[in-house]
């Protein structure tokens, strides 16, 4: 459970309109499934209060808003708990990161704590990913940047960040604020060459929406593929947070839906053991707190 986000949310209940409060209710529910119906239902009414009655909270609202603090309470205590006993469990998972995927984790100092300094497993930084490690039993799990091609491991997303479209600054044949993969057709597309083994799913996705893979050129550095587009060679598609740090003279960006289509940036790879509990735990802590990343 992502015990940050309820509280945040909590917070624009009771100083907030509806309408940021209902875009945080969506963002929570993603968070935490299930668990979030109850509360869902009570924090709903404490709006639909505040709202009609304007400053004043009715009895009924501030019985509930009386009912989520101490909630609220006990879930930052029972945080408290998870940390100091994932600190202390001796059985904590021991999870092989590879030095380039460190190094990318460095770069943001959120994805830095919530996996490398994570109190609830125990991270090595290692040169490079050593699968067989998984075999001997030596590392619980390895985190990588593309999924793994052993059949006897299984391998989870880990963190996906958003994409976008760049094109050309006078292309205005595309007016809309999101794009999704079937606008793509007919036009030509430019990648990065290294997705033709690590982004399959993307191009499974353009053959689904009837987009030829002939259209598709690739290209081997990011500034490549924006010096094409500044050259009115084709949309290129990366992340977005990478088209804001390269130079985009000559370029607009589109963002791309992320239901759409969104780029796994690192997966978590395990032996296909059940009784790995351990590991699962390690995954599902890891996706919440990622994932408004």
């Amino acid at each position: 459970m992502e015990f940050r986000q309820l509280l945040q949310f909590y917070e624009v209940c009771k100083q907030g309109s509806f309408s940021a409060a209902g875009e945080r209710l969506y963002m929570t529910q993603q968070a935490v499934g299930k668990s979030m119906k109850q509360l869902e239902d009570e924090l709903a009414v404490i709006l639909f209060v505040r709202e009609k009655s304007g400053v004043s909270l009715t009895p009924q609202g501030q019985y509930l808003e009386s009912r989520c603090e101490k909630l609220f309470q006990f879930i930052h205590e029972t945080e408290d708990q998870i940390q100091l006993i994932g600190a202390n469990c001796p059985l904590r998972p021991k999870i092989l990161v590879p030095q380039a995927a460190a190094e990318e984790m460095e770069t943001n100092e959120k994805l830095y704590q919530e996996i490398l300094q994570s109190p609830i497993m125990s991270c090595m930084i290692e040169p490079e990913s050593y699968e067989d490690r998984l075999s001997e039993r030596d590392v619980d799990a390895v985190i990588q940047t593309s999924p793994s091609q052993n059949s006897e491991r299984m391998s989870y997303p880990l963190l996906n960040i958003s994409m976008c479209a760049a094109l050309h600054e006078s292309d205005h044949s595309i007016t809309k604020k999101e794009m999704m993969l079937r606008d793509f057709r007919n036009r030509d597309i430019i990648l990065m060459e290294s997705w033709k083994q690590s982004n399959k799913k993307l191009l499974r996705s353009f053959q689904e929406q009837n987009i030829s893979l002939n259209s598709i050129q690739y290209v081997k550095t990011m500034k490549d593929g924006l010096k094409k587009t500044a050259a009115n060679e084709g949309i290129f598609i990366l992340p977005e947070r990478d088209f804001k740090m390269l130079d985009k003279k000559g370029t607009q960006m589109i963002p791309i839906k992320k239901r759409s289509f969104s780029l796994n940036l690192f997966f978590i790879s395990r032996k296909k053991d059940p009784c790995q509990r351990e590991i699962l735990r390690v995954y599902e802590f890891l996706k919440i707190r990622l994932l408004h990343f």
